[in-house]
């Protein structure tokens, strides 16, 4: 290939294009001028972009007249296009399992929530004890969120097992994150941990059931030290995995990752303690009726959507 592509001149009029989600292994040889040398960045869409991604994966199917495609867009932050015409048709097959002649919200919102929390595990059952942890543990994630000031809205939790989870807090972003401040993720690391601190207060013990959470807010954590600066250590960046450093300048770096844990599972544990009262009442919800949508929640916790919001 690359014979071939040094065979072109200016005047053949042939345009050789590739693509691939991998532009950091690609070969020096095949970028270097006069071969693959121009590199267009193709990102994710913004809320206009999805929207009309939306209108091509929606023609051809039977849409409810009341159905908001810009509430769509907007409550798809962060999908391709590949997941967008994945939740049509889910929706779709939604929509038909109902027996409905067209697809409505209920239909979107189902298939949203099977792409983002996964599929519900049918004919898994739990005893007694563990839905009871399980509703503390997702409890813990919901108080957090709902105290600490950078936190993405909570947009529903359920005690259902979808995919490898027992459980499943979800959190939905208002609109498109293009940058992400110190606060904001000081504040998903203290989420995450939400509910291994719900764990330790209300049940005097740990489960497994924290594990992702914990592996997801320490690479935040090591992130904000190793890439971003956002630490005593000041403006680091590590680089590859397979680039050599300093043994001292590692366990350093460990070290303030180790702190800025330390520093949030206090922020979530004084945050359980807090709403207490509000977790019982969220618990014994969830004991009942599994799962609990944005405003159930807030009304566990005495308040509203616009005062959640202001």
């Amino acid at each position: 290939m690359l014979v071939e592509l040094d065979g072109f001149d200016r005047s053949s009029g042939v345009v050789i294009i590739g693509s691939t989600n991998r532009p950091d292994i690609l070969d020096s040889a095949l970028t270097r001028p006069g071969r693959f040398d121009r590199e267009i960045a193709v990102n994710l869409a913004d809320a206009r972009g999805r929207l009309e991604i939306l209108r091509v994966h929606a023609d051809g199917l039977c849409l409810e007249p009341e159905l908001d495609m810009d509430w769509i867009a907007r409550g798809t932050p962060g999908f391709s296009g590949a997941d967008l015409a994945n939740l049509m048709n889910e929706a779709a097959i939604a929509a038909t399992r109902d027996g409905a002649g067209s697809i409505a919200r209920r239909h979107i919102e189902h298939a949203r929530d099977k792409i983002l929390m996964g599929a519900e595990r049918q004919g898994f059952l739990m005893d007694e004890d563990e839905r009871y942890a399980t509703a503390v543990h997702e409890a813990g994630h919901v108080a957090v969120g709902l105290t600490v000031k950078n936190a993405d809205p909570i947009h529903k939790v359920t005690i259902l097992p979808r995919g490898r989870a027992l459980g499943v807090t979800q959190s939905l972003p208002e609109r498109d994150r293009w940058m992400k401040k110190k606060d904001y993720l000081e504040d998903q690391i203290a989420m995450l941990l939400g509910g291994r601190a719900a764990e330790e207060i209300l049940l005097s013990t740990m489960t497994a059931g924290a594990a992702n959470d914990i592996e997801r807010a320490v690479e935040i954590a090591r992130r904000m030290v190793a890439e971003f600066g956002m630490s005593p250590l000041g403006p680091i960046h590590v680089g590859k995995p397979d680039e050599q450093h300093s043994q001292g300048l590692l366990d350093r770096i460990e070290k303030a990752t180790s702190d800025i844990i330390a520093e949030q599972m206090k922020r979530a544990c004084d945050a359980v303690s807090y709403r207490r009262e509000a977790i019982d009442l969220l618990v014994q919800g969830l004991m009942e009726k599994d799962t609990l949508d944005s405003g159930e929640i807030l009304r566990c916790f005495g308040e509203t959507k616009e005062a959640a919001a202001a």
